[in-house]
């Protein structure tokens, strides 16, 4: 069993994830070290913080905070930010309710409901789920952007 940080990560001593900037002397752009896809996806399932795992994403409900309590990553970092996490929610929801409909068809006389009442039902399931995956969406969609093209908190003396 691998020894676990503050964030509760699992890490290996020798893989050192570091948040150190360099730059890159050919092109004078600033590199990034990107940590691991599998701690970043550890992060999203749990909605903390991609950058340093302890802070968390949602306020209460469905509302996202503007930035990590801990280490000031903003999960804000362009306007509309999040429209592809509700594409990846609605593609998610949408595609379980077809295959769990396409599954029920098999089953025609499983339930005495009308058919109004059956579509009542699979439009309440469907909003149901995609509330439900909401916050997993966001998070893993703040993730896997952060994976892609890490970043660095801005101190706090820059958030005006």
């Amino acid at each position: 069993m691998s020894p676990r940080n503050q964030a509760g990560d699992r890490f290996d001593e020798r893989e050192v994830v570091s948040r150190s900037i360099t730059i890159d002397p050919q092109t004078g752009l600033e590199n990034f070290v990107r940590p691991p896809l599998a701690l970043i996806v550890r992060r999203a399932a749990r909605w903390r913080c991609p950058n340093c795992g302890r802070g968390r994403l949602f306020a209460r409900g469905f509302q996202v905070l503007q930035r990590c309590p801990h280490c000031s990553l903003s999960y804000f970092p362009e306007s509309g930010y999040y429209l592809g996490a509700m594409i990846i929610n609605y593609g998610v929801t949408a595609t379980l309710v077809v295959l769990i409909f396409l599954l029920s068809l098999l089953f025609p006389d499983l339930t005495p409901w009308t058919m109004n009442t059956k579509i009542l039902l699979w439009i309440a399931f469907a909003i149901a789920l995609s509330l439900l995956m909401m916050r997993h969406s966001y998070s893993f969609w703040l993730g896997l952007d952060f994976w892609i093209t890490p970043r660095q908190p801005k101190s706090p003396t820059s958030f005006c």
